[in-house]
């Protein structure tokens, strides 16, 4: 428990300091964001492949097949589209794409990690206000992240052109994402209403 609750604050404060830079770089232009946050929003999303971890050991109460999904569909956006081919999200409309999904990654992982962290010191004796925010701006969250990510793994498909198995697995990663965003987002509304039953 302790470790889960230590790893819980980390990510929280983590994800807060990526909304902060997103924040304080985006006001000087969409392109010096993705410039200054890509490889570290790289780092920190790769470390959601401990939650996989942590499902598969039981240690929380997550479906494997879940966690799997959502965290596959980000690696592929931060390892295989913005570290192989950068420009995907430094040119044209990268740069916005960019900072809608980092915006809502940033929020949606900063509240997230938060509720864990507060429901595993205090089990059931979360602020109401956070259970709101976890289960309410995901209705706007996971459209505008899954919306940037598309846009980002377009971009780069775009450029590889048709032959290359790249851009096939490109465009299957594409195609699954319909379907997975429909599996994540009635998850989450199915968590909300059993939530609410309470």
């Amino acid at each position: 428990k302790k470790y889960l609750v230590v790893y819980n604050v980390v990510s929280t404060v983590l994800w807060l300091s990526i909304l902060c830079r997103l924040v304080v770089f985006a006001s000087v232009s969409a392109e010096f964001a993705a410039e200054q946050l890509m490889d570290y929003v790289r780092v920190i999303q790769t470390g959601a492949v401990l939650e996989i971890v942590h499902a598969a050991l039981g240690w929380v109460r997550a479906d494997i097949a879940t966690v799997t999904l959502q965290v596959f569909s980000r690696l592929v956006v931060v390892w295989m589209t913005m570290y192989l081919y950068p420009f995907a999200v430094l040119s044209g409309i990268g740069p916005y794409a960019f900072v809608a999904m980092v915006a809502a990654w940033s929020v949606t992982e900063t509240i997230r990690y938060l509720y864990y962290a507060v429901n595993l010191l205090w089990p059931d004796q979360v602020p109401r206000w956070i259970v709101w925010l976890r289960y309410t701006l995901f209705y706007v969250l996971y459209p505008t992240g899954v919306a940037g990510e598309n846009i980002v793994l377009w971009k780069a498909a775009a450029v590889l052109g048709g032959g290359s198995l790249t851009y096939l697995f490109r465009i299957g990663v594409i195609a699954i994402y319909i379907p997975g965003f429909y599996f994540l987002f009635t998850h989450m509304v199915r968590q909300r209403k059993r939530v609410y039953k309470k």
